[in-house]
């Protein structure tokens, strides 16, 4: 939770298009700092109907998934 408290506006969400990964409504993730400033990446769901977030899982970021969130997360 305190990733999603702690983003930034304006920084995008990603959608994971993966074929393994493809759920209804598409899995989203971001990487998000936490109160002790851990870089996490957060994987979810959002079920806007219900208003209601899943979370799929959340892990420290690997080098190879900040880059790839800093590259495209404002797009």
């Amino acid at each position: 939770m305190e990733c999603f408290a702690n983003r930034d506006p304006s920084d995008g969400m990603l959608k994971d298009t993966r074929e393994d990964h493809q759920t209804d409504p598409p899995t989203l993730w971001f990487v998000g700092n936490t109160n002790n400033s851990r870089r996490l990446k957060v994987v979810f769901i959002y079920f806007e109907d219900e208003g209601r977030i899943q979370i799929k899982t959340c892990y420290e970021a690997n080098a190879e998934e900040l880059r790839i969130y800093e590259k495209y997360r404002r797009e």
